[in-house]
């Protein structure tokens, strides 16, 4: 079972796991489990066919059920789910501005997405059991990893439940993304506790975002099982203000990955503190990350 803290209440939460089952079984450690996590992974035909079918008319018909499993708010929503076309046309759902307002703190939370959160990394500091986050390999450009060495790391997972649009943290200018190929694992807990290298396996796109107060941020976004399409709205090049669009993932569950350069941020107590005892924080779009 995943906890969380709400930050919005403060308490523990238990998370309703979709697809719990599939997902120990897969990355649970046995043989046939990991093999096939192997094969469903590096066969992208799979995750394209899983979302050509979640794009089908047809597919309408789960949303509703989804709703009320999940406890997703239909309120927040820009059309009815009557109007959806299919269940990844819900999944992609737009929300309204005034669902989720922004802080007045230059520095915002990027998604609605369960964060981890570090004031410090490196490649020798050890981050999920006994696991080491490798910059170099998540980068692919060793020059660039080391600019973040001793720098601060957002790691944000999006459940399948959740608004799956991510935004700009702060004013910036995006520069010219890079597709980084990879594989599509699962980035649940269950995954990662297995293999912290599921983050530098699969594929991702990295942004460096020109700021004035914060340095150069790197913004990664990590595909994953059933998520071979991640979708750019912005304009590279073109100034963009904080809380705007940057793009959506389709179907699946997915991550964001925030790097900042050494003594550019300090990021929330609160996060901080929840990521020590092992727990990642459910944040909303536009609260405060500083």
């Amino acid at each position: 079972m995943i906890t969380y803290i709400d930050r919005k209440t403060g308490k523990k939460e238990k998370e309703k796991v979709y697809g719990e089952a599939a997902l120990k079984f897969l990355y649970g450690g046995s043989f046939i489990g990991s093999l096939l996590a192997f094969l469903a992974s590096r066969f992208f035909f799979v995750s394209w066919l899983y979302g050509f079918w979640q794009k089908r008319p047809w597919t309408r018909s789960k949303i509703q059920p989804f709703i009320q499993a999940y406890g997703v708010d239909p309120s927040e929503f820009v059309k009815q789910p009557q109007d959806f076309t299919s269940f990844n046309d819900f999944f992609i759902r737009e929300l309204k501005p005034e669902s989720r307002p922004l802080s007045s703190t230059p520095l915002i939370i990027p998604a609605d997405a369960r964060y981890l959160a570090y004031q410090t990394i490196n490649e020798d500091k050890i981050i999920v059991k006994g696991q080491k986050f490798n910059l170099t390999e998540l980068f692919g450009d060793e020059a660039l990893a080391k600019r973040y060495a001793e720098g601060s790391l957002l790691m944000a997972r999006l459940c399948p439940s959740d608004y799956h649009r991510f935004h700009f943290p702060t004013d910036c200018t995006p520069g010219e993304s890079r597709l980084i190929n990879g594989f599509l694992y699962s980035v649940n807990p269950i995954a990662l506790d297995q293999r912290l290298s599921i983050f530098w396996e699969n594929k991702r796109k990295l942004t460096l975002l020109k700021t004035e107060s914060f340095g150069e941020i790197a913004y990664f976004e990590v595909g994953a099982t059933n998520v071979g399409t991640i979708i750019h709205t912005h304009q590279a090049f073109s100034p963009a203000k904080k809380g705007a669009e940057k793009g959506y993932f389709s179907f699946g569950g997915s991550a964001l990955l925030l790097f900042f350069e050494p003594g550019k941020v300090k990021l929330s107590e609160d996060l901080l503190a929840a990521t020590a005892q092992g727990l990642e924080t459910r944040c909303l779009l536009g609260q405060p990350l500083i």
